[in-house]
């Protein structure tokens, strides 16, 4: 598949993470551009997708559920 910039592409990604029975939502955190979010196996992916670009960025590694919020309180204050 050739992922392409802007609604067309968009679009014909949504179709081919269907066709692939990958699960995904939405991310419009910018007036620019509209981020796909799903999962395969291990992984976290992001497709951003705007009018003349398209880019992705992948998360690996463990993502085990901690029950710590002290952890948790101390990433969001950067300590």
């Amino acid at each position: 598949m050739d992922v392409r910039p802007g609604l067309t592409g968009l679009l014909a990604f949504l179709s081919h993470l269907r066709k692939e029975h990958i699960s995904y939502h939405f991310v419009h955190d910018s007036p620019e551009n509209l981020t796909i979010c799903f999962g395969i196996p291990g992984k976290r992916l992001e497709a951003r997708f705007a009018e003349n670009e398209v880019d992705w960025c992948i998360f690996e590694g463990d993502e085990t559920v901690e029950l710590d919020f002290t952890r948790l309180l101390k990433l969001i204050k950067n300590e």
